[in-house]
């Protein structure tokens, strides 16, 4: 009985030294490795760890996506993940958390979304994909269409989502976009608690006019891929303001086009919409 027990004794011991010892020096190394292999990426002072749950994780002082020209497309100082394991094994990614003090994007739209000059494709489904915290010092997106350009800046970002019987969603930021003559301001301050503690709920929105023509080129690309319909074209400005109290909502010259392979639906050109809606409790 002794000699069984040791037997599992030893074998959780040599798992965990394989897996917090051995596995992150092979990592490194491998890492290494691919570095220098792959011309597009530089990684500065990369480090991977383990820990028992069993997750991995990975820190670096700064991580950088060069076009082929050498200009920098994404630039992230300070990466923190902490991934899940067991997900991969069934082809999912679970991130428990993602960190950075700052991270600057070039993004452009051309016949799709460009991230720098690397196309990519939007994800159909979220299913293999999940997040739970998310903490973001600075964002720096810049975004080329035509020849607009839009910037947008967002500061202290922070989300949090609960799940198996502990639902919550915690979301901060502060933030504006410049699109052309037109600066629209974003602010959210949002807690939506678990029903036990709903009295800490928060649900504070700021959006002045926010400029929809940018999002337009995302919006077919994403829409046609969900359903029968396409978004085509869409503009207009929205208004939101929410203190826990009220909700103000404002739309000033909406237009959008919808259609699929033989129709087409057509908001109104000169659309406005004023409302306001008292909140009486959110649950």
């Amino acid at each position: 009985m002794k000699n069984k027990y040791l037997k599992y004794i030893s074998g959780i011991i040599i798992f965990y030294f394989i897996w917090l010892v051995c596995i992150p020096i092979l990592a490194s190394h491998a890492t290494d490795y691919v570095l220098k292999k792959i011309n597009c990426i530089t990684i500065t002072k990369p480090r991977i760890t383990t820990s028992f749950l069993p997750n991995i994780k990975f820190k670096a002082d700064d991580f950088k996506l060069l076009n082929p020209d050498s200009s920098v497309a994404l630039e992230i100082s300070k990466p923190k993940i902490n991934l899940r394991i067991l997900p991969l094994l069934i082809l999912k990614v679970h991130l428990n958390s993602f960190e950075s003090k700052n991270i600057n994007a070039s993004f452009q739209i051309k016949d799709k979304l460009y991230l720098g000059e690397y196309p990519l494709e939007l994800p159909k489904s979220n299913k293999n994909f999940a997040l739970k915290r998310l903490k973001i010092s600075g964002l720096k997106i810049n975004l080329k269409q035509n020849n607009s350009n839009h910037i947008f800046n967002g500061k202290n970002i922070y989300f949090k989502m609960g799940k198996h019987g502990k639902n919550f969603l915690i979301f901060n930021m502060n933030a504006d976009m410049i699109s052309g003559d037109t600066t629209s301001k974003l602010y959210f301050d949002i807690n939506l608690p678990n029903n036990k503690n709903y009295k800490k709920s928060r649900f504070n929105i700021d959006i002045c006019e926010l400029d929809l023509s940018p999002f337009s080129k995302l919006a077919q690309d994403y829409t046609k891929t969900i359903s029968g319909y396409e978004i085509n074209t869409m503009h207009g400005l929205i208004n939101l303001h929410s203190d826990n109290k009220k909700l103000y909502t404002g739309i000033n010259g909406l237009n959008i086009e919808f259609k699929d392979k033989e129709n087409s639906i057509i908001f109104p050109e000169k659309l406005y919409i004023n409302s306001n809606y008292k909140i009486e409790k959110i649950t």
